[in-house]
């Protein structure tokens, strides 16, 4: 991955480390972060949304099932984790991208 702050994709330069061709990627995770080559963090904001909205739906299935104080736990082991880990870097794209779970969510 050659990172670039432009929109649009870097040559094709080709990365060789002692003799091996190294292959180039648009997206790749590292520490729990999808980072992608324009560091814009929308795959990473996919990603978490997705996911939230799978924890979103469960409990929407259990919420007349359990009590309220149940849901809570629920939501602090499933949604805090997620959106607290590293928000600081990538939350700033974030808002547009959680629409998508808010609409859900109603």
């Amino acid at each position: 991955m050659i990172f670039s702050r432009l929109s649009s994709s870097v040559g094709n330069d080709q990365i060789m480390v002692r003799g091996n061709v190294i292959k180039r990627v648009a997206t790749t995770r590292y520490l729990g972060f999808l980072i992608d080559e324009n560091l814009s963090w929308k795959n990473h904001s996919n990603a978490i949304a997705e996911k939230l909205s799978r924890g979103l739906g469960v409990m929407r299935r259990i919420k007349n099932l359990v009590p309220k104080k149940i849901l809570k736990m629920i939501y602090f082991s499933i949604f805090c984790p997620y959106i607290s880990y590293g928000c600081s870097i990538w939350a700033s794209n974030f808002v547009t991208r959680f629409k998508r779970v808010q609409k859900t969510s109603e």
